[in-house]
């Protein structure tokens, strides 16, 4: 789900959970994501790291959070990304990891 939010002084945050292909070429075309960038976002083992592109001045952070799987009682870390533009904070997170958007939300308003 694709959603934009007007946060502080002309800043946005896109907020995007369980991105789909749409999702992710909608980020291409608006914020010119690179395919690399595009493929760490859709990764579901991408390890923590931080990435720059020096041509687009956008960075990436891929942070790893613990969930807890309610079925089977087990942790498990899934990746969630960030990718910040000039003026715009990208969340990418998967549906079990939502906690995170629900923080930024509460953050940003």
């Amino acid at each position: 789900m694709y959603q934009e939010h007007a946060v502080l002084n002309g800043l946005h945050w896109v907020s995007i959970i369980d991105p789909t292909h749409d999702d992710i070429q909608k980020l291409h075309k608006k914020f010119d994501l690179t395919p690399k960038f595009q493929s760490y976002v859709q990764d579901p083992r991408e390890r923590s790291r931080y990435d720059y592109n020096e041509a687009t001045d956008t960075s990436m952070l891929i942070w790893q959070v613990v969930v807890k799987d309610e079925l089977d009682q087990e942790y498990h870390v899934i990746p969630v990304s960030f990718i910040v533009t000039s003026d715009t904070l990208i969340s990418t997170v998967p549906e079990r990891a939502q906690r995170v958007n629900d923080e930024l939300q509460r953050l940003f308003t």
